[in-house]
This record gives structure tokens, C-alpha cells and sequence, in this order.
């Protein structure tokens, strides 16, 4: 009977034991997942409230330069404007176009350059192209943001 008592004591210290240890790190695991949740909400925030809008594209024939007026239409404001993706060419046929390099095709901002694109701001850009444009041809201008967020404008010469 003695014995009997021991183990139901040893068992039951066991048990406690093993859900004290579940139950740690079940909460420890939590944290991770909570954390990885706000991260995911705070970048789904983002892109919910970035948008932006080609306003207009200035091109014409036989020339090697585009300008293009772009808006921040969205409540958010837009950071790292080096990492903004331009992409131009003929509609099916776009190119993308690095930001500020040494040589052409390049891009880059016309307007003083604060590092944040604020909301309702319109950025100007300038777009350098190694062959100039064609006439009677449609083109097709295509930003990208960082996020994902995305907006084009198609136009013919």
C-alpha cells in the first residue's frame, strides 16, 4: 500500500512537471507567433494605405529622354526612393530602367530629392533611354514601390 502511494506520488510529480514544461514552451512559442502576426498586420497596413498614380508622360519621337509625373495618392509615406522599379518600353516589350546609373538606360528624380515621398506629393522623373523612341509606335511606362504596389500609363508617339 506504501508502494502504491510512492508511485502515485512519483507519477503525479512527473505529470506537473511535464505540463509545466508543455505549458512553457507553448507560451514561449506564442511570442514568436504573436510577434510574426503584428509584423504581417504592420506590412499588410502599408500596402493598404500606399498608392501612387501616373499623372502624365511627356515622350516624343526620336528622342532619348521621357519624363513621367508621379503622384503619392495613397495616405502612406513612401521611403527608400532608390529602390522604386521603373520599367519602359514598348507595350509586351518593358525594360527595366536602373536608378541613377552610369550609363544609360537610366533614371532619376528631377525634383528635390528629401529621401521620403510624402502623400499628395508629385514626384518628376526623368527617364534616359539608349535608342531614342520610335514614331507610331504605343509605350508603356510601369512604376513599382517596394512593396508591391504598382501603377502604368500607355501612350503612342
Amino acid at each position: 500500500m506504501v508502494s502504491a502511494v510512492f508511485t502515485e506520488s512519483i507519477l503525479l510529480i512527473a505529470s506537473i512537471t511535464i505540463a509545466a514544461i508543455f505549458a512553457s514552451t507553448v507560451i514561449s512559442k506564442s511570442t514568436i507567433i504573436q510577434s510574426f502576426f503584428a509584423t504581417q498586420t504592420q506590412m499588410q497596413r502599408e500596402v493598404a494605405l500606399t498608392n501612387i498614380k501616373v499623372i502624365y508622360v511627356n515622350a516624343s519621337a526620336n528622342s532619348t529622354t521621357v519624363k513621367a509625373w508621379i503622384k503619392n495618392t495613397g495616405m502612406y509615406s513612401i521611403s527608400n526612393l532608390d529602390a522604386v522599379d521603373i520599367y519602359f518600353g514598348e507595350v509586351n516589350a518593358l525594360q527595366r530602367i536602373p536608378y541613377n546609373s552610369a550609363t544609360v538606360p537610366k533614371w532619376v528624380y528631377d525634383n528635390a530629392d528629401t529621401g521620403i515621398w510624402n502623400p499628395k506629393q508629385t514626384k518628376e522623373i526623368t527617364i534616359t533611354l539608349s535608342n531614342a523612341i520610335e514614331a507610331g509606335k504605343t509605350y508603356m511606362l510601369k512604376v513599382a514601390l517596394p512593396n508591391g504596389i504598382t501603377d502604368e500609363y500607355i501612350f503612342s508617339t
